[in-house]
């Protein structure tokens, strides 16, 4: 998983070590890699446990499109992480569909089991590959 930031100083991606900054108005647009898999879902939860699905926004995990595993797509449009504090966004590639009702569940579950500290945030009870990046907002 990558994730582009664009704003009015340009684009970057979004580091894998550590927490993201951003600046206000900055939006980000998730990029992905199959590796074979072929539903996708992604939510965001933030330092209060507030979780957000961010596609699909409700039902089923969307279909990936087939080709090549490796190449990387992006998710149709950008988003804006509003508020301040950290926030944390989650991508789950699967073999079968996921709702996402079940996945914001999941995710206010692991939350919880980590005091609601979102650097401690176990990998979420669904099947399939899990990413994340944390981002904290102005």
């Amino acid at each position: 998983m990558l994730v582009r930031v664009a704003g009015a100083a340009g684009q970057r991606t979004a580091r894998v070590d550590a927490t993201e900054p951003l600046s206000s108005g900055e939006r980000l647009r998730i990029g992905y890699q199959t590796g074979g898999h072929r539903y996708l879902l992604s939510l965001s939860i933030d330092e209060h446990g507030e979780v957000t699905p961010l596609y699909p926004e409700q039902g089923a995990s969307l279909t990936v499109p087939a080709g090549v595993p490796s190449a990387t797509h992006f998710l149709p449009d950008s988003i804006e992480l509003t508020g301040a504090g950290l926030e944390r966004i989650v991508v789950v590639l699967s073999d079968q569909p996921v709702d996402m009702q079940v996945a914001r569940q999941a995710a206010r579950t692991a939350y919880d089991r980590a005091g609601g500290d979102l650097g401690r945030l176990p990998r979420l009870d669904l099947p399939g590959e899990q990413f994340t990046r944390t981002f904290a907002k102005p």
